[in-house]
This record gives C-alpha cells, sequence and structure tokens, in this order.
C-alpha cells in the first residue's frame, strides 16, 4: 500500500524536535485541531505549498505531490 504522506528531512525534524519538546514539558496532546482549512499563505511564500493549522503547529505542505509532500512543521507561536 502506498503511503498517503512523505515528509522531508526538514519535517521529520521538526516533528522530532516537537515530540522532544512535549516529552521534556509532559505536555498532553488534549488540543483541538484548529477550525479553519488549508490556505496558501502569500504573506509567508510564492511557493505553491499550503498550510494548515493542527493543535498549535502550522503544517506546510504541497498538495499537488503524489504522495502529498510534508515541507514542515512550526510551532504556531514562532516567527514564519
Amino acid at each position: 500500500m502506498a503511503s498517503l504522506y512523505d515528509l522531508s528531512a526538514e519535517a521529520q525534524n521538526d516533528l522530532f524536535e516537537i515530540w522532544r519538546h512535549i516529552a521534556a514539558e509532559r505536555i498532553g496532546l488534549a488540543g483541538k485541531i484548529d477550525k479553519g482549512c488549508p490556505a496558501p499563505r502569500g504573506d509567508l511564500t510564492k511557493r505553491p505549498v499550503l498550510f494548515f493549522p493542527l493543535y498549535s503547529f502550522l503544517v506546510i505542505y504541497q498538495p499537488q505531490a503524489s504522495p502529498i509532500r510534508i515541507l514542515g512543521v512550526l510551532r504556531g507561536s514562532r516567527n514564519v
């Protein structure tokens, strides 16, 4: 079965750093997914990517790729 998504090396590192932070702070992931839908962010980049809010994170991905390519996962409070 083919994977539904592909993680870039940067996205894998982002997820590991997020996991380390959560483990260190003992923060539960009881938050809810932010209401909203994936959207382009012309104010951040001209690249053909979409941004999706997930808990307190921002997932950046290429929807045109097959499988979908996740480029990065940023903490929402970060200055992108």
